[in-house]
């Protein structure tokens, strides 16, 4: 009877898997590509919160056996074999779910749920930075540096003059916090030789991994580096005492007037990937919100273990048409300062938001969206666009400013033949550029030269590290009961329809959005994801070629 009855489930079970592949559509392959990414993005997240919760365990058990209180830290360091067996977890923990055989609307709620409390987190210490350094406003770019320079000026409002005092409390609360931290790079920096040295000269490690552990070492010393020579910029800038200062900064807060378009050079950009502007009052209110910036990072670091901070991309090499001779670099990107275990939201694209309804007529909203050079628009897989064209790289202190809103800076990683190795065996990228127009993977001399002269030693690019996620703010996330609704870095262009798609959505969407999450542990280092662009892009119509990555 049993066997009987266990053959009949396996019968109709049988049906009526051949009854759903009968009736149910194929799915395209932007479909097939959705379902693969978001199956990744669970099992990211699944991944990190279940060694999150192996490390609170092991750090309870081992303040028990102490005698200690529970709430003692957890230990971060969990071994390779740890890390597998807990990978494998997180795998049948999703096949428990049958997670494989969700429609794809299924899967997209499925992923939303598992990085809620991950967007509540990110919003919260957003809040707490901007306690400890509260905001002044966009004033800045409007105001006269004389008058606001004199708080007990006549002439001075009672709005300016509370902005001033602001201001001059920032800028002692960032002393201080940046003291600190100049302190702990340079503590980083000696750990990240130490540990490079030592696995150069330990080929038979145990497990098998010491080059790569000397690469990732010599990876965190260039993001470290870049810190650092930042740290020093704003420090030179403000005249603080007491702080390091290398002899590579001097020139970084010296406006030497040849930064003209036509004759900008790359060694004139600062660690920031800023170059100094002629107009003095710009400078100064650039070098505050860097310094602001980087203050709040350091903070937001502190209680999450990570955050995302931009400075000047680690991609050197980049020819652009109107570049100075030819040669120029990867801009501006963002990196992660602590780390980042994978599954963590690590950016939020910012910008304004078109829903789906609002594109259907191409020939009223294509013109709109033809000039993007920096490919800042995004679209969801929802269709969804999201317009990143306008949002700050560094004002990042206005209504809708979120610390960590700074995907739309982040690049594609460079294409491996770009890279070239000097005579040290370090890895640079260069490109040469032919009288035809086309460019290739230098291999002469002069170019190798060039690349030499470049001030950093430029990391090794193997792929993208994390990847593109659609973010939806809640309704029932109550965000404007507790004031986390200020950090949401996207506005409607245009609301969406009530009839629209949103119409039919399981949940009320107070926003839509976009986001970054890190497919892999990601430790000081430049963040990079795939941007996707079609091989068909631009063709032998338009004459747009792609990127020289």
């Amino acid at each position: 009877m049993s066997s009987s009855s266990s053959s009949s489930r396996s019968i109709f079970s049988r049906l009526r898997t051949a009854w759903k592949n009968l009736v149910s559509k194929k799915e395209s392959p932007r479909e097939s590509q959705e379902r693969h990414d978001l199956y990744r993005i669970a099992l990211a997240v699944t991944y990190s919160d279940l060694r999150k919760q192996a490390g609170a365990s092991a750090g309870a058990s081992a303040g028990a056996s102490a005698g200690a209180s529970v709430s003692s830290p957890a230990p971060t360091f969990q071994s390779r074999k740890e890390l597998e067996r807990i990978y494998d977890e997180a795998t049948e923990a999703l096949d428990r779910k049958e997670i494989h055989a969700h429609s794809v609307p299924n899967l997209r709620r499925e992923v939303q749920s598992l990085l809620r409390p991950q967007i509540l987190s990110l919003l919260q210490v957003c809040q707490k930075s901007q306690l400890d350094i509260p905001s002044t406003t966009i004033l800045d770019f409007h105001s006269d540096s004389s008058s606001s320079s004199d708080p007990s000026s006549s002439s001075v409002s009672k709005e300016e003059e509370e902005y001033v005092l602001t201001r001059e409390s920032n800028v002692k609360k960032c002393k201080e916090v940046l003291y600190e931290e100049q302190h702990h790079t340079l503590d980083l920096l000696d750990k990240c030789h130490s540990d490079s040295y030592h696995s150069s000269h330990d080929d038979g490690h145990a497990d098998g991994h010491g080059e790569n552990n000397k690469r990732k070492q010599q990876q965190q010393a260039i993001f470290l580096h870049k810190k650092l020579s930042a740290i020093e910029t704003i420090a030179s800038f403000y005249q603080w005492e007491h702080f390091y200062f290398s002899s590579s900064n001097d020139n970084h807060n010296h406006n030497n007037n040849n930064n003209n378009s036509s004759n900008v050079n790359v060694d004139d950009a600062d660690e920031f990937g800023y170059i100094l502007n002629k107009d003095e009052h710009v400078n100064n209110q650039i070098r505050y919100y860097q310094m602001i910036n980087l203050s709040r990072s350091a903070l937001i670091r502190q209680q999450l273990g990570y955050s995302t901070i931009a400075l000047k991309s680690t991609i050197q090499g980049h020819i652009i048409n109107n570049g100075p001779n030819g040669f120029f670099n990867g801009g501006r990107g963002i990196f992660i300062d602590g780390k980042a275990n994978a599954g963590s939201i690590v950016a939020f694209f910012p910008g304004e938001v078109w829903p789906k309804e609002h594109l259907l007529h191409a020939n009223s909203v294509l013109p709109y969206f033809q000039n993007d050079p920096k490919y800042h628009l995004s679209l969801r897989y929802d269709d969804i666009l999201l317009d990143c064209r306008r949002a700050p790289y560094t004002v990042l202190d206005d209504v809708h400013s979120n610390a960590f809103a700074v995907a739309h800076i982040a690049n594609h990683p460079p294409h491996p033949q770009y890279q070239q190795k000097d005579d040290n065996g370090n890895v640079h990228i260069s490109i040469k550029k032919h009288d035809n127009g086309t460019s290739t993977c230098s291999d002469n001399e002069q170019m190798a030269q060039q690349t030499r002269q470049t001030r950093q030693t430029q990391q090794i690019v193997t792929g993208p590290n994390c990847c593109t996620t659609a973010i939806d703010f809640l309704d029932n996330m109550k965000l404007k009961n507790s004031g986390l609704d200020t950090f949401v870095p996207n506005t409607y262009k245009k609301p969406p329809m009530m009839l629209g798609p949103q119409a039919v959505d399981r949940d009320s969407i107070m926003m839509h959005s976009m986001g970054l999450v890190s497919l892999r542990d990601v430790e000081n280092e430049e963040i990079f994801y795939d941007y996707r662009l079609s091989s068909g892009r631009g063709g032998s119509e338009s004459g747009e070629a792609l990127p020289d990555w």
